[in-house]
């Protein structure tokens, strides 16, 4: 009886080691996001049915006031939940087409999803390389895209991201579009789930 009592605390103490050392892991994980500091907000309010111009207005009035709430430091939206939504996009290069991700034997196209400027520094992104989107990054101005790091090893394996090209459908088309330039490369995202972290993700500013 003893020693069943004996090998059954080992492995309880065994189990317990494990249990600890994988819980350190997933701390350790850098998530992109501070999640003891972050709180997501959603709201529809497409029932309204705003012209464009004064829907963006509206939203962009919401954000204001919560960002003088008490205890914000700062606020910033998202079309929908950029970690869970979004649309397949064919993200091609000067040397990829649409169809380089079946030749690579990648089985998904990117997803694409929009962000306000700012929402990485919001959301503590501190592993952002390059710079977050800002308030030039407008309708009009120069077309600018944020990528992770999956899509960028997969795009510029030998290369530096940061300024590349990329061909990216303007929002509500699936394929063509102009050159749109690199300008961040983000590190530790994932989507819909912590270890869901090798998923090909672009995301483009909310004002363009």
């Amino acid at each position: 009886l003893l020693s069943v009592q004996a090998a059954l605390s080992t492995v309880l103490l065994v189990g317990a080691m494990l249990f600890v050392q994988s819980l350190r892991r997933v701390e350790g994980l850098d998530l992109g996001v501070d999640v003891d500091h972050t709180l997501m907000v959603k709201y529809d309010l497409s029932y309204l049915a705003l012209p464009s111009a004064a829907m963006d207005a509206l939203y962009s009035q919401m954000r204001s006031r919560v960002a003088t709430i008490g205890g914000v430091e700062r606020a910033t939206l998202a079309e929908g939940n950029p970690y869970r939504n979004g649309r397949a996009v064919a993200v091609g290069t000067p040397l990829h087409d649409s169809n380089f991700y079946w030749h690579a034997g990648v089985d998904e196209v990117p997803m694409e999803a929009a962000v306000d400027s700012g929402f990485f520094t919001t959301v503590g992104a501190t592993s952002l390389q390059g710079r977050d989107f800002g308030s030039m990054d407008v309708r009009g101005a120069p077309r600018v895209a944020i990528i992770n790091e999956p899509l960028a090893k997969l795009l510029f394996p030998t290369e530096q991201p940061l300024g590349q090209c990329i061909f990216l459908p303007v929002r509500g088309d699936d394929i063509g579009g102009d050159c749109v330039t690199v300008v961040g490369v983000l590190h530790g995202y994932w989507r819909r789930t912590i270890l869901n972290r090798a998923k090909i993700l672009v995301y483009v500013p909310l004002a363009q």
